[in-house]
């Protein structure tokens, strides 16, 4: 296991903050006393549900933390340009102009100056502080206040075995951040594996979800492709090929599983007819994936504890691509069933659903334009799919309502470019994706909501993406 993977581990959540009483907050040192004043602004009640018809971005003031000491300073600015660079990234929060708050005191020990802030135009105000101990511990103390009500909304510390793991505290409280204020759950603090080429071998990569640092776990993999990160273990599953079984001079595509604590690796399905594209359930315990069986493709349903194999489509178009909804009752896929490549979506037990021609069927067509599909992805919130459709020499992210209503573009790629392979955040208000361009792939994430394009700073030509569940 990498020293950087190695990293991940030995982060404490440290109790939460007492809200501060009306006239005192005491945060170490002597209590500051301020006469409480009335509310001057709307108030608004947290947490907000960005999706709802007429929803505002709410403007997040977020200075830079404080420190006693130099270093603490020094890392202390650069945990808040994290912070609301995260915050940024979901596309539902805007900020103050920061010349206009650059004057206001950001002291996490006194109770903020209400007028100042409301009338920059900040909704929340976030204040932190950054503690370095003697023996290199690093801690991170914030408290999220509610300018309008003039009352906290959440505070509380992280305490971290090392100060070089700034960064992941930082993502950790823009995720307590965006739960507060938007509800739902946090994903900043979490990782994207993908695959890199290094000349004729492909290799398995991670990145942190911005771009900061990134490793190649795995080297020289033959034809590795579809890495999948397990939502509840440090586990990623990849198609590569390996030994048909029986036929040990003979190769065949198969999952196979990598434990990214111990370096292990296993065949995850044991049939004897190739696997691919697998993916797992929201709770890990079953991997969906495509199979062929003669000059047949379909869909199967794979238990982990008991190694059974459900056949979940029968059909003679080639069905491809799965991915399970976030409760597991069904399930969205390409097919070429009906002649060109659609995306469908269909139930996991074959009892047939309403489709938008209000007519039932076993699986119903949610898209209708022609095209070349891939990629299929089901939001973590159940709300949205994503896949790529690529036209001639250019492919796009879309993505569509399981009832096959609001299906839109989300990217518009220039001309031969090919936007492959959307993963979604674990808070499933944004995707990642590779981009192709000529020879040279990279990967980029965006908000579902709208926003700047970001590309990831990822080793090679990376492509095939797969965002990784909030870490522990």
């Amino acid at each position: 296991m990498s020293k950087r993977l190695a990293g991940f581990c030995g982060i404490i959540l440290a109790a939460v903050l007492a809200s501060p009483a009306s006239a005192q907050i005491i945060l170490g040192g002597e209590p500051v006393t301020t006469a409480p004043a009335q509310p001057a602004q709307v108030q608004l009640t947290f947490p907000l549900d960005p999706d709802s018809a007429g929803y505002q971005h709410v403007s997040i003031a977020a200075p830079a933390f404080s420190g006693s000491s130099a270093a603490e300073s020094d890392v202390a600015v650069k945990v808040a340009e994290v912070i609301r660079a995260d915050l940024a990234s979901v596309g539902i929060f805007s900020a103050p102009d920061s010349a206009s708050i650059s004057t206001f005191s950001a002291d996490i020990g006194a109770l903020p100056a209400w007028a100042d802030w409301g009338n920059a135009g900040a909704g929340a105000l976030l204040l932190g502080k950054v503690v370095i101990g003697d023996d290199g511990a690093f801690t991170v103390q914030f408290r999220l206040y509610d300018v309008a009500a003039r009352k906290q909304i959440v505070g509380s510390q992280y305490r971290l075995t090392s100060a070089d793991q700034w960064r992941r505290a930082a993502h950790k409280v823009a995720d307590d951040v965006l739960v507060a204020i938007a509800g739902g759950k946090g994903g900043f603090d979490s990782r994207i594996a993908f695959v890199s080429e290094a000349g004729s071998k492909t290799r398995l990569g991670v990145v942190d979800s911005d771009g900061a640092a990134s490793d190649i776990v795995l080297e020289n993999v033959l034809s590795l492709t579809s890495p999948r990160f397990s939502p509840t273990r440090q586990m990623i599953v990849y198609s590569a090929d390996a030994p048909v079984p029986g036929k040990p001079t003979q190769a065949q595509r198969t999952t196979i599983a990598y434990d990214l604590e111990s370096g292990a690796r296993a065949p995850l399905t044991n049939g004897a007819q190739p696997n691919a594209d697998a993916r797992y359930s929201s709770d890990g315990r079953s991997l969906i994936y495509s199979r062929k069986a003669g000059a047949n493709t379909d869909i199967y349903l794979f238990t982990l504890s008991s190694g059974k194999e459900t056949r979940l489509t029968d059909d003679k178009g080639a069905d491809i691509e799965p991915a399970l909804s976030p409760d597991g009752t069904q399930f969205a896929f390409v097919s070429d069933r009906a002649g060109g490549q659609q995306v469908y979506v269909s139930r996991v037990d074959g009892a047939p659903l309403p489709c938008a021609d209000g007519k039932e069927a076993k699986a119903c067509a949610l898209t209708s334009a022609s095209g070349e599909y891939d990629g299929v992805a089901w939001s973590p919130r159940g709300d949205l799919i994503a896949y790529s459709r690529r036209v001639g020499a250019e492919a796009a992210i879309h993505v569509v309502r399981p009832d096959s209503s609001g299906a839109r573009a989300l990217t518009q790629p220039a001309k031969a470019t090919l936007d492959l392979h959307p993963t979604w955040s674990p808070e499933g208000r944004r995707i990642a994706f590779s981009r192709l361009v000529g020879q040279q792939s990279s990967l980029h994430t965006l908000a579902i909501a709208g926003g700047e394009l970001r590309k990831l700073d990822a080793p090679g030509d990376a492509f095939e993406p797969d965002w990784g569940p909030k870490l522990p």
